[in-house]
């Protein structure tokens, strides 16, 4: 029994961290969402939440069963219903990565240069679909938890 006591006083003694803040929380549904291995998931740091992004560094089991040592960057934005909405990961880079794949469609000749550019735009397309698959996921195990969408008083988002 004291041991019992001992481990409730340390866990009382713990500083509060910014896990109770609902971007973070939502930001590692999304990230969890994203691994081959959700339960290896494990913060490795202190999340950073600046104005519109809550970036996470963590460790997971990659597909060769290794743990490593990763970061990654959840955006918000604070939409026109009032609230923060989630973002999917890398959709900037994934649109302008499009548009120049768009771009030497058009100007492709036939043959293997046209192949390689339809095929490019279909992988990129891809890759925007299962980054909006793992957002959706994550907004609505938020939503469940409560935590979605989220309410600029209740994070430090935009601060």
């Amino acid at each position: 029994m004291p041991l019992a006591l001992l481990v409730l006083a340390a866990t009382l003694a713990l500083p509060a961290l910014s896990a109770d803040d609902p971007a973070v929380l939502t930001c590692e549904m999304m990230v969890k969402a994203s691994l081959r291995a959700p339960q290896s998931f494990a913060r490795a740091a202190e999340p950073l939440v600046d104005e519109t992004t809550v970036t996470l560094a963590f460790t997971a089991l990659d597909a060769h069963d290794r743990t490593v040592r990763q970061t990654r960057t959840c955006r918000f934005n604070l939409e026109g219903d009032g609230f923060f909405h989630l973002e999917p990961f890398r959709r900037a880079t994934l649109e302008a990565r499009l548009d120049a794949a768009k771009a030497r469609l058009g100007k492709a000749a036939p043959g293997n240069d046209l192949m390689l550019a339809r095929s490019q735009i279909l992988d990129i397309g891809r890759e925007m679909y299962v980054n909006h698959d793992r957002m959706l996921k994550a907004e609505r195990q938020a939503a469940r938890a409560g935590l979605y969408p989220i309410a600029p008083g209740l994070t430090r988002l935009g601060q």
